[in-house]
């Protein structure tokens, strides 16, 4: 029998940043970010920027009309796992935020 030979996932970290906006949870909701964390969502800028953010799972975030976010930009790559195709996807990985102006 041939061995079988997998890829792991790849994680790459990139720099820090900021986002503001409007925060729409897609948290239980299958939606593309699902495939690369559990606990995330959107924040929509007024300049039309749309940034995915992902959260500890002990993070509990609903939607907001006003968001302040800080983490770190990370782009992931996965392998095809049932309902997820393989992929790449960037996102904010969540450090702080703010839920008033």
């Amino acid at each position: 029998m041939p061995l079988e030979m997998t890829q792991q996932a790849e994680q790459v970290v990139e720099v820090p940043r900021k986002a503001v906006g409007a925060y729409r949870s897609v948290q239980g909701v299958m939606d593309p970010l699902s495939c690369y964390c559990s606990n995330g969502g959107y924040v929509d800028s007024p300049t039309g920027e749309t940034v995915a953010v992902c959260f500890d799972n002990n993070q509990n975030v609903g939607n907001t009309d006003y968001f302040f976010i800080e983490g770190v930009m990370t782009t992931r790559t996965i392998d095809s796992n049932g309902p997820c195709p393989a992929g790449t996807m960037s996102y904010l990985v969540a450090e702080s935020y703010s839920l008033t102006p």
